[in-house]
Parts: structure tokens; C-alpha cells; sequence
């Protein structure tokens, strides 16, 4: 994994230059969880050939999959590494399934380089209390560690946790391997798991529907409780569910609405410091509309037919990626260089506008520009379920005044790569902000050689 940066808030800047970052550090905080081992409703579509294929040109670098340890279908991950480059945080630890000896856990990694981190039990509130027992851990000497769920008393899990901490780090060979603490399905769970031996935060922050933005603080703060002091945070999962019959609390948006959320959550995680974001889960369960757990597919549907989220991210990444996977040296070459910073202004409608300044090696900026508003209505409880509608959301109208030459400009929606507006020697853009991202690409007079406008 890349390294972590600390939590901020970024917010629209009016005034002055802004710091850009690269388009790579946010390239690479993008993932998404997948499921290979699987057999929901049957089959497992995660196995199928297309299914990687597609994934792979997407264009992200990281997974998350809960494979058990030493599984047949590891042949699926290698082969995702060889390919594209992709890398895997592994959660193997699931509450039911045989415990995890440490030994076996540090020969795993460095048996298999596609594994990039190790993710502590998944969601031991949540199991615990929906089973009505308690869960617990056996450790080497084939003693168990009790979690009494109940009485909120994780002991148990952070027995497990400390010594799962201790071989990883003991051992040359995996000592740099990041372990994340055990995510939580309630934030406020996340209290009494403290001390937790870890070297990240984790959480599991779904909007419930709404905007990215919603709940995120209140997801952050109760997360970092884990902690004593603050630690970088990973959101191991996130993200929408399509089921328009589900009636379990947890309100689904059409995939229009999550064709314009992804980008923005993606981005959104990113100004707020959250290191990577894996939006639940590659492709749909099932087709029961009635089921969230079958519905939950980013970018997939259940015939691996995209949904709109699937074009979004694919043009947002193409946009802005640098980094090169070498399949023979397995390594990416992405450009080192420090960013730059831009002078400019944002004037008009700016309440809502939110902004991400990024810059790649060859000296152009890319300013993402969104409104963080709700693209879906799904208010007032089941019993209105059947009002629930896309919003439309009037384009605000912003101006951007530009300190820095300019040569040239172009603006980008994420449904296509070609440009939707181009400017020559622009001094200040006129610009509608729609409720999703629009890019827009801003080349200096002075820069470094070999960019294209």
C-alpha cells in the first residue's frame, strides 16, 4: 500500500492559490470489495472470466476479498496481480469459520505478494449480536477468547488482534505489512474495542442512501475511538444497494443516482484524508429486488452487464492516471515529481461546489468540480417507497478566474472522454457545476514539455 496521509478537510477554495496534489494519490486510494470465494444464490459470478476482465479495465489497483486462507481461487487474485497489478487486503477472519494461527498467516503473505494488508475480524458487533452468542477466537495454545458481545466486552477480538499484530511485525518479511483494526458495523461499537493493536482505523461508513458526505464525520469520530491517538482510516466498506423492494432500514438508490454518487464518494474520502475507500461490493449477489445483500454490485450487474457507476469511474481514471503496471518486473511505474500549486478563483453559486485540485508530471491540472447535494429521493420510510425518485438537480453557475496562465482548458463529463467545452488562452471559465463531477483540465503556459492541451 502507498503511505497514509493524515486526516484534513478540504474546502472550496475562493480565494488565492491552491496546492495541488497528484492525480495518482487519488488514482490509488480507489478499490472495491470483491467476494471469489462466493456461492451466493447459487454461483459465484466473481469466478467468471469477464468478470476480471472488466475489473481489470476499470482501472483500479486495490481489492478487498475474504478468501479463506490457503483457497483454490487464490488462481483468480494471481492472475488479477499479474494482469493489472492489482493487490488484495485480505479479511480471511470471519466470525464461524476455523480460527487463523499466526504462523500460518505470516507464511500466507509471503507466500502470496498480491496480498497488500491484513484486516482484522469483520464486523464482530454485528455478527454477534444478530447470532445471539458470543464469538470467539482461539489462539495457539488452542485457548479460547471470548467476546461477550452483550456486554459490549471484546476481549476477545483484541487477544486475537494483538498476537495476529505481533507475527506480522515479528517477522522480517512481512514487518511492513499494514494491519487494520477490525471494522465495526456500528460506529459506536468501536469505543470498546480500545486498546486495539493496529496500525489503521477501519470502518464500514454507508451513506444509507444518501450523498457521500452524509454521516462521514459523525463515521469518523466515532471510529477513531479505537484509538488513543489518531491513526490514518481505511473504509473497507461503503457504498449503495439497488434492491428498489428491500425493506430492511437501509434505503437503496437507482443506479443512476449511484452512477453520479461513486465518483464523488471516491473524491470525497480523498479531501477528507480517508486513505482508500472499497465501495461494497464489484458485481451483484442475485436479482432479488427485494434483497440488498443481492443488489450491492458498484459497478456490475448480475449478468456483468456495467452499470452507470461502471463508465463514471472508468472515465475518471483514464483521465487522470499516470502509472503504468510493468507485468514482467511486477511494478508500477507512476512519475515522481512535486506538485504545483494553482491561482485561481471560484465565484457565483458556491454553497454546495466541492473541489479536488489535482496536478499530473506533465505540469496540467485537473480540477473536479461536483455539487454535494442528493441526487435520490428515498424519504419518509418504507411506507413511501413508492415515491422514491431520482432529484433533479439544477446546474449551478460558477466562475473561475484564473491568476495563472492558462494555454489551454477543457472541460470533461464523466459519461464520455471527449471534451464537452475547450478554451484557448482562457482568462476565466464560465462553468455549470451539476450534482456530479465534472473534470476540468487546465494547462499552464509554462509547462513541462511533451503535454498535450
Amino acid at each position: 500500500m502507498a503511505a497514509m496521509p493524515s486526516i484534513y478537510t478540504l474546502t472550496v477554495s475562493t480565494t488565492g492559490a491552491e496546492q495541488a496534489r497528484t492525480t495518482e494519490s487519488f488514482v490509488n486510494t480507489m478499490g472495491v470489495d470483491t467476494h471469489f470465494k462466493a456461492n451466493y444464490a447459487g454461483t459465484s459470478v466473481f469466478t467468471n472470466p469477464t468478470a476480471s476482465r472488466l475489473l481489470g479495465e476499470l482501472g483500479l489497483r486495490h481489492i478487498r476479498d475474504d478468501m479463506p486462507i490457503n483457497s483454490g481461487k487464490y488462481r483468480y487474485l494471481k492472475a488479477l496481480y499479474a494482469n493489472y497489478g492489482i493487490r488484495v487486503t485480505w479479511t480471511p477472519v470471519i466470525p464461524g469459520r476455523p480460527p487463523i494461527k499466526a504462523a500460518d498467516l505470516v507464511s500466507n503473505f509471503v507466500a502470496h505478494p498480491f496480498f497488500e494488508a491484513f484486516e482484522g475480524p469483520n464486523e464482530v458487533d454485528g455478527f454477534g449480536k444478530a447470532k445471539g452468542k458470543e464469538i470467539y477466537w482461539v489462539d495457539e495454545k488452542g485457548v479460547k477468547k471470548i467476546d461477550n458481545v452483550k456486554a459490549n466486552d471484546y476481549s476477545g477480538t483484541r487477544a486475537f488482534m494483538s498476537a495476529m499484530y505481533a507475527a506480522l511485525n515479528g517477522d522480517p518479511r512481512t514487518a511492513k505489512i499494514p494491519v487494520l483494526a477490525p471494522p465495526m458495523a456500528h460506529p459506536g461499537q468501536s469505543q470498546y474495542l480500545k486498546p486495539i493493536r493496529a496500525d489503521y482505523a477501519n470502518m464500514h461508513s454507508y451513506p444509507n442512501g444518501r450523498e457521500p458526505s452524509e454521516g462521514l464525520e459523525a463515521w469518523i469520530s466515532d471510529t477513531q475511538k479505537m484509538f488513543d491517538t489518531s491513526k490514518p482510516i481505511i473504509a473497507t466498506e461503503t457504498g449503495y444497494h439497488n434492491a428498489t423492494r428491500d425493506k430492511s432500514g437501509h434505503r437503496y438508490v437507482s443506479q443512476r443516482a449511484a452512477g453520479k454518487y461513486m465518483p464523488r464518494l471516491y473524491a470525497t474520502y480523498f479531501n477528507r484524508g480517508i486513505a482508500f475507500a472499497y465501495p461494497f461490493t464489484w458485481v451483484d449477489f442475485g436479482t432479488n429486488m427485494a434483497d440488498r445483500e443481492n443488489n450491492f454490485g458498484a459497478y456490475l450487474n448480475r449478468d456483468l452487464t456495467p452499470k452507470p457507476a461502471y463508465t463514471h469511474v472508468k472515465n475518471l481514471i483514464s483521465l487522470l492516471k499516470e502509472g503504468t503496471w510493468n507485468a514482467t518486473a511486477r511494478e508500477w511505474k507512476i512519475p515522481t515529481f512535486t506538485p504545483g500549486s494553482l491561482e485561481y478563483t471560484l465565484s457565483g453559486n458556491t454553497n454546495e461546489v466541492r473541489q479536488t485540485l489535482l496536478q499530473k508530471s506533465t505540469g496540467a491540472f485537473y480540477l473536479l468540480l461536483w455539487q454535494d447535494v442528493n441526487c435520490f429521493f428515498n424519504g419518509g420510510g418504507n411506507e413511501n417507497m413508492a415515491n422514491w425518485k431520482d432529484t433533479t438537480n439544477a446546474p449551478v453557475t460558477v466562475t473561475l478566474k484564473l491568476g495563472t496562465t492558462i494555454s489551454s482548458a477543457a472541460v470533461y463529463s464523466l459519461a464520455t472522454l471527449k471534451p464537452i467545452e475547450s478554451y484557448i488562452k482562457p482568462t476565466s471559465l464560465n462553468l455549470n457545476v451539476p450534482d456530479e463531477i465534472i473534470v476540468v483540465k487546465l494547462v499552464p503556459a509554462l509547462s513541462r514539455k511533451g503535454i498535450t492541451p
